[in-house]
């Protein structure tokens, strides 16, 4: 299950200054994480951490935080880093959120299940919420050239992923 919100009311208005603060951590991505770089948190990214709990909590009837801190990873993929893999969550949280700031002109979206048919094509401005076990991968956009920045959200819960995402503790 993957829960879906789009944030454009809340960031629209925010982007520019929200892409050039993740492209000023560029430099991070060649440290070891590959595509992905932490950013260093302002009040655009903290509005939008403290947006992923809500999201989550009006998502689920039962779900409670393990010490939520704020942290943004930055997906990024252009020319300089033309790669993915697919990967899940399970050593880094329970619940992940991926909120997609700067879609590619030639965007494909992302994967799940170790299947590229089994995709979304997120809208600017989503917020797709998940469980830690989902296998995914960011698609490649089809032009090396392109952008796109996505970021990277997660949180601890008392509950397993597996209840909290059951259908019956939906909202």
């Amino acid at each position: 299950m993957i829960i879906k919100y789009n944030l454009k009311n809340n960031f629209k208005s925010r982007k520019d200054r929200m892409t050039k603060h993740c492209l000023k951590f560029k430099e991070r991505m060649f440290e070891g994480m590959g595509y992905n770089f932490e950013i260093d948190l302002n009040d655009d990214f903290i509005d939008l951490y403290m947006l992923f709990l809500k999201k989550c909590k009006d998502s689920f009837r039962q779900i409670n935080f393990v010490n939520p801190e704020p942290r943004c990873l930055c997906c990024l993929i252009d020319k300089d880093t033309y790669e993915n893999s697919w990967h899940d969550h399970l050593d880094t949280c329970t619940v992940n959120g991926v909120f997609y700031l700067k879609l590619a002109d030639t965007e494909r979206g992302i994967a799940f299940n170790l299947n590229e048919r089994d995709k979304i094509i997120p809208n600017e401005f989503d917020l797709l919420i998940m469980k830690n076990s989902l296998k995914h991968k960011p698609l490649l956009p089809r032009k090396k050239n392109d952008c796109r920045i996505s970021i990277n959200m997660s949180v601890f819960c008392k509950e397993n992923a597996d209840n909290i995402f059951n259908l019956n503790n939906r909202i």
